[in-house]
């Protein structure tokens, strides 16, 4: 892969901070800059790295010109091979194999970076990120359980590529390499020989590799794949507990934003009302930022909001500023 190293980011990147990185598309953009204005409330100093997979979440980003985000377009990591993925697999099937290509880019042109947490831009933080690295500490390789049933896990797996670390040492960087290796191989949205996406991959990393912190702590990476598992959620002291661990980041998969007034929470399952006080907090954010976001480019939903589904299972529509019903 080309390496453009740049000497002011290399030196900055020399400090210890947390150094992060996520995709944003233009249809992600709004929940990505969630998860960065959370990150910026609960951790002083961090560093995101941005890969924006199309122009339109780029030429944002560039008038935002926010702080400790650095952007990287989808051309300087391009190369022959992932032109032609890009034209053969479906746009969430190429940004699943994106991840560990960008991951290696970052690590390939930032020779001062030790470490490297990738999370995808529907992740909100109810806590300081650090919280994930004292976990992880020593470790070369950071995972997070998803607490599924022994079916779901043979289908989906037992770890989520949501949130996965990696350190610069002979451990991470070899599996590092062997997850992109797979991935532009094979990474489809359909089960197939044991595998599914980049997730599936994982399962064999512990027989694979040492070294390796699997956390077990609920309230990291929680999300509404186990939110109906009769784990209890309950506030405490300003704060909120996923099944008596403190909420550190939330995955907010399934989320769709239909139009600035219009939310479908989870578009899979009906989710249970203990999950309110989570996603109450994560509309009150996504609203102020769609109110930044027309205060830019007034028309920018109308070019990335979905379709209204036939079926919702989780729908929130706000009237005049007000939501329809509690919230």
């Amino acid at each position: 892969m080309t390496r453009n190293f740049s000497r002011k980011t290399n030196e900055k990147n020399g400090e210890k901070l947390p150094n992060i990185c996520t995709l944003f598309t233009k249809d992600y953009l709004i929940q990505g800059l969630a998860l960065y204005y959370s990150l910026k409330k609960y951790t002083p100093r961090f560093r995101l790295w941005v890969l924006c997979v199309d122009n339109t979440a780029y030429n944002m980003l560039k008038r935002m010109n926010l702080a400790d985000i650095t952007l990287v377009r989808l051309e300087h990591i391009r190369d022959e091979r992932l032109a032609k993925i890009q034209r053969d697999r479906q746009k969430h099937e190429f940004c699943w194999t994106l991840k560990a290509s960008f991951v290696t880019y970052l690590f390939n042109n930032n020779f001062n970076l030790d470490s490297l947490l990738y999370l995808d831009a529907d992740l909100f933080f109810f806590k300081d990120v650090r919280a994930i690295y004292t976990e992880w500490a020593d470790h070369s390789i950071f995972l997070t359980r998803q607490w599924l049933s022994p079916g779901w896990q043979k289908k989906a797996g037992r770890y989520s590529s949501g949130l996965i670390g990696f350190k610069r040492d002979e451990n991470g960087m070899k599996c590092l390499r062997l997850w992109r290796r797979k991935c532009l191989n094979w990474c489809y949205d359909r089960r197939e020989n044991g595998l599914w996406g980049d997730q599936k991959y994982l399962d064999d990393w512990p027989r694979l590799f040492s070294n390796i912190k699997i956390s077990d702590n609920k309230g990291i990476n929680a999300g509404p794949w186990n939110i109906n598992k009769g784990y209890e959620v309950h506030t405490e002291g300003g704060n909120i507990y996923f099944d008596n661990r403190q909420l550190i980041c939330y995955h907010f998969s399934g989320f769709e934003i239909i139009t600035e007034h219009e939310f479908e929470l989870c578009n899979r399952k009906r989710l249970s009302l203990k999950a309110e006080k989570i996603y109450c907090a994560y509309l009150e954010e996504l609203r102020e930022i769609i109110a930044l976001i027309k205060s830019i480019d007034i028309n920018y939903l109308q070019r990335t909001t979905k379709k209204k589904r036939r079926k919702l299972f989780n729908h929130r529509l706000f009237l005049k500023g007000k939501r329809a019903g509690s919230c």
